[in-house]
């Protein structure tokens, strides 16, 4: 961490800068629209990347049948999620297919040094997300991206800047992997626990999943109305779920009256469960933490557990398992912008295993969040001073 602090006080203001369209220093290619019906979850043919693998940096998801080269991916492109929250990333897993909605950028290497335009890329892409009105999903035109105009120095000094990046990213990388092998942690007790609810090898009882809880509502059919600032109340966005927990660094928030109006069907309550059922974090799920007045924003659904027949915990891990995943996919298909009906979501199957193990489960999880605490805090310190070094690097204040 001292070096890297170092590093940003040892940056220099860059000469030479020239302004250039993003057309002009890299080509942007979109994403094709593959027929969902030669989709596959069996590893046959290739990978196929929609928005939701551009973050996550792997699919699940296969494609058989004919493509041309013009859509392929390997390893080092730069790849835009064009829906949602325009996440931005260089893909790592291998050989794969470009969907659509999904645009993969090249930096033309006599201009522009590829790991440099991906991190000034990311801070245009908040820049534009911000900027970008929308009703229900943001969408972002290739059109538009090529015409952004940024700053380019020359390659050397692009390079030197994109190796102080990369750096502070590899630390925020560390501490963001030593999250991952938490949930991992938490993955292999629960298989170990309750089996695979795919397989449901322990031949438990299954059932719906509206049969564990007292309450499944959906959030109210309108577009927040948010405060300029901070209140008591915040409004649960799919972008405040994040690896199956809240995180609260860009949550908007409502006034009372606002609050008052969006919780008429059930007010929140901590341990309730939040469930994102459209949009880029479609089918992610966290716990309402203690100490936190929530209402839902749009796309959001609530869980109300039965405590006589599951744990919050539970029905938390079912609703982020694979298992509850993949019955969801197998509603929208190949869609871009992916969207569960509220009856198809109380419908969906679960193991109903012994409310005893449950707790004892629950016990387990309730430990590791204290630990996973102390990790996030971690984390965000990596990402506040990334950040710090990427605004500084790209706005020639070092």
């Amino acid at each position: 961490m001292k070096g890297l602090k170092k590093d940003a006080e040892n940056l220099k203001g860059v000469d030479n800068l020239k302004e250039l369209r993003i057309a002009d220093i890299a080509t942007i290619t979109n994403g094709y629209a593959f027929k969902s019906e030669q989709f596959n979850s069996d590893g046959i043919g290739l990978p196929i990347i929609r928005i939701r693998d551009v973050q996550g940096g792997t699919s699940k998801t296969y494609y058989l049948g004919e493509y041309s080269d013009e859509y392929l991916v390997k390893n080092g492109d730069i790849l835009i999620g064009m829906d949602g929250e325009f996440n931005i990333n260089t893909w790592k897993s291998g050989k794969a297919l470009l969907n659509q909605r999904v645009c993969k950028i090249a930096a033309k290497a006599e201009i522009a040094d590829n790991t440099f335009l991906r991190y000034r890329l990311s801070l245009l892409l908040k820049q534009i997300e911000a900027d970008t009105p929308f009703v229900t999903v943001k969408h972002l035109s290739s059109n538009v991206l090529q015409e952004q105009r940024i700053n380019v120095p020359p390659i050397a000094e692009q390079k030197r800047i994109a190796a102080i990046c990369a750096k502070a990213d590899r630390l925020r990388r560390t501490r963001r992997y030593a999250l991952e092998l938490s949930d991992t942690y938490l993955r292999s007790v629960f298989l170990e626990m309750f089996g695979d609810p795919l397989t449901n090898p322990k031949g438990w009882k299954t059932g719906k999943i509206e049969e564990l809880c007292m309450q499944i509502v959906d959030c109210p059919h309108s577009t927040p109305t948010y405060s300029d600032g901070k209140t008591p109340y915040a409004c649960v966005r799919s972008a405040d779920i994040q690896n199956g927990i809240f995180d609260w660094t860009e949550t908007k928030y409502v006034d009372l009256k606002e609050y008052q109006v969006r919780i008429e069907r059930l007010i929140p309550q901590p341990h309730d469960v939040v469930y994102c059922r459209e949009g880029a974090r479609f089918g992610n799920a966290a716990r309402i933490p203690p100490n936190h007045s929530v209402c839902l924003g749009q796309r959001m659904m609530l869980f109300r557990v039965n405590a006589k027949l599951a744990t919050s915990e539970f029905i938390w891990f079912i609703l982020n398992s694979d298992s509850v995943y993949q019955q969801a996919v197998n509603l929208v298909g190949g869609t871009a912008s992916p969207h569960v009906n509220v009856q198809d979501i109380k419908a969906f199957k679960t193991i109903i295993p012994p409310l005893l193990l449950q707790e004892k489960f629950a016990a387990i999880v309730q430990k590791s969040d204290r630990i996973r605490a102390q990790q996030r805090e971690a984390l965000r310190q990596a990402e506040h001073l990334f950040q710090t070094i990427l605004h500084r690097a790209f706005r020639g204040e070092l």
